[in-house]
This record gives C-alpha cells, structure tokens and sequence, in this order.
C-alpha cells in the first residue's frame, strides 16, 4: 500500500524536494499494520488533491440481475452463500466492496485476489457474483459485455458511462465511495514551498484536464491544506472503521 514510499517522504529534509503521490490506499494502512514509522496525517503536509477517481459496481452478466434491487434481492435469498471480489486486503476494491456490504446489510463475504485485474477476471469468470473497480479499468468490460454495471459508487454519474445511474438512482444513496489521488510533502516543509507546489500542480492538472477525464479522473473538490488534512483526517477514521468492522486485524 505504498507504505516505502510514505515511509520515505514522511522522513525527507522538508525543504520542499520530496513529494508523495499517493491514493486513498494512505489512509488505510493504520488498519493493516500494527506498528507504523510514522503518522500518515501528523508527517505530512497536503499539497494538492489531484482528482477523484470515481468506481463502479459491476456483477457476472449471467446473473438474473439487471439492477441494485435485484441484485441486493439475490444476495439476500442466499445469506452467507455469495462471495465479491477484493483486490486484496485493505484496497480501494476491498474498502468499497465492504462498504456496500455495510450500507446494504448484506451477508457476502470478500475474495481477496491479487490485483484489480484478477478480481475482475474472478467476476467475468463466475467465481464471485460483483467487485467494485475503478471506472477507467472497468469501462471496456463494460461496453465489451463482459460484465453487467449496477451503478456508480457515487453521488454522481460519470461521463464516460452515462448511462450506469448513481448509487442514489439506483436505490441506495448511501453507498459513497470512491478513490482519490493526493500531493504530499513532509511535514514541517515551508508553507511557501507547499503554496508554491500546490499552484504548480494546479497549472498541470489544468493542462492535462482532457486527458484526466479520459482516465476517468475527475476534478478535486479539496483545496488548501488545512481543508486538506482535515479529509485525510476524516476518510483515514472512516476506511478504518469500516475495515475494524469487517473483521481486518493489523498486523
């Protein structure tokens, strides 16, 4: 989960030369590893908040599932039965697949496979029923047929699949997750430095603003540090609590 890295960063010279790019995969690493170098929000300092990344829900075509209600109906009939796809312990899949287990009460239990890859393959396969991936990896499956969109993990629908509703469209808004992508110094860098940084990435994020949307990035919604920290503050005690609740023991 990138633990080197942000091991690395969190220990450099803060003179503003050592930036961490890094997922919401940052947050979630107190809940896997017991004794952490560092402290994921205290030795850091955010820069910028580089874009969602938004994800999708999608389930083996052969299911006589077409939508949220049938899907959750199916599930149902088969408590304790029925397996989703995780790209292992403490992923951005693992964390969404487990909080639709959460919002819907549900009794299914995760398949941790190596990767987003594999869990899809396990879905297009039949050996799970449902993963929740990324929209720019799962998009072509999608339009291929080889697996069915139930919905976006997400307040919104996304561009580059119009027509896979929200999660509130479909049934159930509370199912909100979606991954992130972030800039981040070590703590105690210059705020000049980390103002000036933050501009820059800005300008870049403007000039690859097409080819973000392309990869199914959308803008950031999170500006300046303070507001910065206070999300990563909040999303860390919000992925732990649902991976503490899902049975995930540090280690």
């Amino acid at each position: 989960a990138g633990l080197v890295g942000m091991d690395l960063v969190a220990k450099a010279p803060p003179d503003g030369h050592t930036i961490l790019v890094h997922s919401n995969a940052h947050v979630v690493v107190p809940a896997l590893v017991a004794r952490l170098p560092f402290d994921p929000v205290g030795d850091f300092a955010p820069i910028a908040h580089l874009g969602r990344i938004p994800q999708v829900l999608v389930v083996d075509p052969r299911l006589p599932v077409r939508d949220m209600a049938g899907l959750l109906d199916y599930i149902r009939a088969r408590p304790g039965q029925l397996h989703f796809a995780s790209a292992g312990i403490g992923s951005a899949v693992h964390l969404a697949g487990e909080v639709f287990r959460s919002v819907a009460k549900l009794e299914i239990q995760p398949v941790h496979y190596r990767g987003g890859g594999p869990a899809m393959q396990a879905v297009i396969g039949g050996e799970v029923i449902y993963t929740i991936d990324p929209v720019a990896s799962a998009a072509g499956h999608i339009r291929g047929g080889s697996v069915r969109a139930i919905c976006i993990t997400g307040a919104e629908r996304v561009p580059s699949l119009p027509e896979v509703p929200s999660s509130a469209e479909a049934g159930l808004p509370d199912l909100k997750v979606e991954a992130w992508l972030m800039a981040m110094a070590p703590a105690r860098t210059p705020p000049a430095a980390v103002a000036r940084l933050a501009e820059a990435f800005a300008r870049a994020a403007e000039g690859a603003k097409q080819r973000l949307a392309e990869l199914g990035v959308q803008p950031a919604t999170v500006r300046g540090a303070p507001a910065l920290t206070e999300f990563l503050r909040q999303d860390m005690a919000r992925s732990v609590a649902v991976l503490r609740a899902a049975g995930v023991q540090p280690e």
